[in-house]
């Protein structure tokens, strides 16, 4: 699946975005951090994801 796609789906619920791939999300997390920094009045960026237990 796409990044965009990923987003696009996961922004609709049509996928629990708690079962796409971290590396996935993190992909996804990084290339909007990228596209937030592009822009003019962007002065810095900040992301983070966490992980949920799964016990």
């Amino acid at each position: 699946m796409s990044l965009s796609a990923l987003a696009d789906a996961a922004f609709a619920r049509q996928i629990n975005p708690f079962d796409a791939a971290d590396s996935d999300k993190t992909r996804l997390l990084a290339e909007w951090s990228e596209r937030l920094l592009a822009a003019d009045s962007s002065q810095r960026v900040s992301g983070s994801a966490g992980q949920r237990s799964s016990g």
